[in-house]
């Protein structure tokens, strides 16, 4: 195929891939459809009653439960075959046999006074072992006073360990043989308020075993030795570490990992950031706070290490605002409060490091915070501690895996050279410490430039990454160019994290984007820009729309299909009281009730005019005395959105103009009442009629900027890995509202069907989509511009009324190509597929012909 001069249109959903192929002229505009398609494939999600989850989340599930029931028969076999080996099991299976007639309980009690058979004491070790006890992979044994223990778990363990007491029983299996003799329970079982009645724990069987073991010594010195002791003890009570979790790659700065959690310079930036991006209400609308009310919060915080975030209450009395509610965080995302400092308010308690630990250097405390919050066992970490300054690599197996070699080496350096003695009752309290146990997303080498902008002023975290010198997009490119696009994880190493247990070569390499989405999403992408570049050359021009579902966690998914149903619920009730009214059941007319509802909340008498003051009654509503108003001008904000509009009469529509209400009556004695009825809108209504709130919506981006140019997560993410085959200039994002305006506009929803309303049922309507998004240059929102100030001019109140096709025929192509292509469809087979259901027992096909169950491990 000839090599052609096109533009690439992408519409990237969370199971869906539309595009299509437009041919340039020499002015780079559009003049023919090439191609379209759509590709339809499995998001990699299931859903449950817990939300969207990872199909990978029930295989792990399942896989874990294969390898722990595998792991449970390896350890006793072990175990036999040690009791043999030290006499203390029958060599013969038959022996073994005739020992599973003695009662186990009987024989673990009474080991502790009398001297057992070698064979019998076998059989309580074996029993023992089989019901070894509960020892949590966290550190359960810590005992942090700021952290109330409220597990079922380690409630019923607490519980147990009374009776024990109670009962005077000295270990474990005593108090179980007394259970077992009164026929009570002696497994862990279920309470009927969902509680357990009894559950052992791994120390209890440990304290048993050493215990029997010292009783039973005296009576068999030869066969009991230090060496069968350890042995059987390291099978009887060993538990894998977890493996660690290895961090992914700064976006920022590709070659240097993430900082954890429990850094306290991480700590720091999180508490920056929330407070910087906090708003105060002003008026009609909100301010940031000042410097000196920042710092006032930020001192507060510092000073908190509580679980519970510190209310917002407190932080405005601290700052000296009036009014708690009148927070973003608490107005718009539901915050009680704001977290305090997990790590650095700790470490300067006074039952802890005190002063000591504000004279440390930023590593010396991160490489004291990693060495706590790596340890599981208290002991051993008490040890360390004590240690201190460390002058061996003593820590080496405890940052062994978790950073590079130099990285270590300078975690190493930083405990060697802590100027710092620790005493006992000092060590304890750190070892208690549950410090945060995950990666931020940033790395240390990158906070060390953010943070001190965000100190510096009060700036939000895009501005401060801007100042610390993150300021282009092409900072974060590698500055290669493909013949092909490379896997993802090739050229976008600060997104992904380390996979090395994955099969597939690449993610092993590479690693992969945690989000299985949007993991599916782009390699998907990867093969359809891959087999277009084989047909047509590269791309001259990239355009490239992502849905809200992209990318969206399970919970956020069911919060957008929840918003999805509501509108939709809102609409049929509109279409009902119109239907009443004998109007029309249109867009314009539903919106027309939804901004009436708006003015007066449950008051249908209490709905006035915000510019003129005049009440709207609902005889009016669909007269031509009332009108919608865009409150930005859409001429220059580009603005359709219910969230721009507003109710008016039709004459304050008229002297507003193609003006902002400030620009209108700011300076009249009229603004005042604009002012007062305003406050009754929503929240982000209310912005719209601030002096600066056209410079505010637009941003430091400008016009053309704003809608072209997406600054979501995932759109950068996709936009970055597509300059990898198309130069950067002329690769954009473009805005879904936009896209949706146009398709209005254009009526090209009809092409699929005569109502015009949406089809999604209709998987066409993805590669439509794409031709749409095609369409949205910096050349069409200038004309779109152009006519929408032509209309407002004239006093017009449909804006784009003339705003033409691309080319005469487009209609007629686009509908051609929609009827021609056939939808593309990822199959959902292959050989690493399941042949039956994932646990140790299911259904195992019948090579014999019937269809019968075969309950076999594998």
């Amino acid at each position: 195929m000839a090599r052609i001069k096109y533009r690439l249109a992408l519409d990237m959903g969370a199971n869906s891939l539309g595009w299509c192929v437009y041919r340039l002229d020499a002015n780079n505009e559009p003049d023919k459809i090439i191609r379209i398609g759509s590709r339809i494939f499995s998001d990699g999600r299931a859903s449950s009653k817990d939300g969207y989850i990872s199909l990978a989340a029930n295989r792990r599930e399942m896989r874990q439960a294969r390898r722990r029931r595998d792991r449970v028969l390896q350890r006793r076999h072990e175990l036999m075959q040690a009791l043999v080996s030290f006499n203390l099991m029958p060599a013969d299976e038959a022996g073994r046999k005739e020992l599973q007639k003695l009662d186990p309980y009987e024989l673990r009690a009474r080991g502790l006074d009398q001297g057992l058979r070698p064979h019998e004491l076998g059989r309580a070790l074996y029993h023992l072992a089989r019901k070894r006890g509960f020892r949590s992979s966290r550190k359960d044994a810590r005992d942090d006073e700021s952290v109330k223990e409220t597990g079922k778990v380690k409630l019923a363990i607490a519980a147990l360990r009374e009776r024990i007491a109670a009962a005077g029983c000295r270990t474990v299996g005593e108090y179980l043989a007394y259970q077992h003799a009164e026929r009570a329970p002696v497994r862990a079982r279920r309470s009927s308020d969902g509680g357990y009645v009894l559950y052992l724990q791994r120390a209890m069987i440990e304290e048993e075993f050493d215990a029997l073991w010292q009783a039973q010594q005296a009576h068999h010195p030869q066969a009991l030795t230090d060496q069968a002791r350890d042995k059987l003890r390291h099978i009887m009570l060993f538990q894998r570490r977890l493996r660690p979790v290895e961090p992914g790659r700064c976006p920022f700065e590709p070659e240097a990992f993430r900082a954890r959690l429990c850094a306290p310079l991480q700590q720091r930036f999180r508490m920056l950031q929330d407070l910087n991006h906090l708003r105060v209400r002003d008026g009609i609308g909100d301010r940031p706070l000042t410097l000196d009310e920042r710092n006032a919060m930020l001192a507060l915080l510092e000073k908190d290490a509580g679980p519970k975030p510190v209310n917002f209450t407190k932080l405005a009395k601290v700052a000296s605002l009036r009014n708690a509610k009148a927070f973003n965080y608490e107005r718009d995302v539901k915050r009680v409060g704001l977290k305090g400092d997990a790590v650095g308010a700790r470490f300067a308690a006074p039952n802890a490091l005190g002063d000591a630990w504000q004279a440390l250097d930023a590593e010396q405390k991160y490489a004291l915070a990693v060495l706590i919050e790596q340890a599981d066992q208290v002991e051993p970490l008490v040890t360390a501690l004590l240690a201190l300054p460390i002058q061996s690599n003593a820590c080496d197996d405890i940052l062994k895996g978790i950073f590079s070699e130099d990285e270590k080496a300078k975690v190493a350096e930083a405990l060697q050279s802590l100027p710092i003695n620790i005493n006992e009752a000092q060590a304890r309290k750190l070892a208690s410490f549950n410090l945060p146990d995950d990666y931020g997303s940033l790395s240390l080498k990158a906070l060390t430039r953010i943070v001190p902008e965000l100190e510096r002023e009060v700036v939000t975290y895009d501005e401060a990454v801007r100042r610390a010198g993150y300021t282009s997009h092409s900072q974060l490119h590698t500055g290669e160019f493909f013949q092909r696009l490379p896997y993802y994880g090739e050229v976008l190493r600060g997104y992904t994290i380390p996979t090395p247990t994955a099969r597939n070569e690449s993610e092993h390499r590479y690693g992969k984007i945690p989000n299985p989405t949007v993991h599916i999403g782009l390699n998907q992408l990867r093969q359809l820009v891959n087999a277009l570049i084989r047909r047509y050359g590269h791309p001259h021009q990239v355009v490239i729309e992502l849905t809200r579902e992209f990318g969206a966690s399970g919970e956020h998914r069911l919060e957008i299909q929840k918003r999805q149903k509501e509108a939709q619920d809102r609409n049929t009730r509109y279409d009902i009281q119109l239907t009443e009214l004998g109007m029309r059941a249109n867009r314009e007319n539903r919106q027309k009730l939804q901004l009436w509802e708006e003015l007066g909340k449950d008051d249908a008498m209490d709905r006035y005019c915000i510019y003129s003051g005049k009440r709207l009654c609902k005889t009016l509503l669909f007269s031509d005395e009332i009108e919608i108003d865009h409150i930005l001008p859409f001429s220059q904000s580009l603005h359709d959105g219910i969230g721009n509009k507003i109710l008016c009469t039709r004459q304050s529509n008229r002297d507003k103009g193609n003006r902002t209400p400030f620009k209108a009556w700011g300076h009249t004695e009229r603004w005042t009442g604009i002012e007062e009825r305003a406050e009754r809108l929503p929240e982000h209504k209310r912005k719209l009629f601030r002096e600066d709130a056209l410079e505010t919506f637009l941003g430091e981006r400008g016009f053309l900027e704003r809608h072209l140019n997406d600054t979501a997560y995932l759109s950068r993410t996709a936009k970055q890995y597509l300059t990898y085959i198309c130069p950067m200039s002329e690769v954009w994002v473009s805005s879904g509202k936009l896209t949706g305006m146009i398709r209005g506009k254009f009526g090209l929803s009809k092409l699929l069907g005569e109502d015009g309303a949406k089809n999604r049922a209709d998987h066409r309507h993805h590669a439509l989509d794409a031709a749409v998004i095609g369409l949205c240059s910096r050349s069409l929102i200038q004309r779109i511009a152009m006519a929408a100030a032509r209309a407002e001019e004239r006093g017009e109140n449909r804006p784009l009324e003339k705003l033409e096709l691309p080319w005469p025929a487009y209609r007629v192509e686009l509908e051609a190509s929609l009827k021609a292509f056939v939808v593309s469809h990822k199959p959902d087979h292959g050989v690493q597929s399941a042949m039956h259901r994932a646990g140790n027992y299911g259904l195992k096909p019948d090579t014999t012909g019937g269809d019968e169950r075969l309950f076999c491990a594998h």
